[in-house]
């Protein structure tokens, strides 16, 4: 199992035949399996004005304004991260005739934003990625 600390204070762990790479570009940790659609992204955001974090309903409405208009709330979800406020929606939408199953999952507070996507053709694969979001934790002042 690999242990991974995210650059906004959290921790996720992702059995050993998960691949991973950290995007430079978009701040994206992401995650896959050879032979399985199923990818996990993770971003992390922190926003503070003069050394004060941004309120939480700011950073809510941050995470709402990245979901496609499309994606419906996905009200009973197995999600949570202590500390944070967690919303869900899923989605589905055709690439080259090819259903794209996603759920986007967004953990708030004040100043703090961890914004989690799955992307999957086959909707099974989900459970996949339980182990990796029940990892997820914080590890620190965030």
């Amino acid at each position: 199992m690999g242990i991974y600390n995210l650059s906004c204070g959290c921790q996720v762990s992702a059995p050993d035949l998960w691949k991973h790479q950290y995007d430079d570009i978009s701040g994206q940790y992401i995650f896959w399996q050879d032979k399985s659609s199923l990818t996990v992204r993770i971003t992390p955001f922190h926003a503070s004005k003069n050394g004060v974090p941004a309120p939480g309903d700011v950073m809510e409405k941050a995470f709402r304004s990245s979901v496609p208009k499309s994606a419906e709330l996905f009200v009973q979800h197995p999600y949570g991260l202590q500390g944070f406020k967690c919303i869900v929606f899923k989605d589905v939408y055709k690439d080259r005739g090819k259903s794209v199953y996603t759920i986007y999952i967004g953990y708030w507070r004040e100043g703090d934003l961890l914004s989690i996507s799955l992307w999957a053709t086959d909707p099974d694969e989900f459970a996949q990625a339980d182990e990796i979001l029940g990892s997820l934790k914080a590890v620190g002042n965030i």
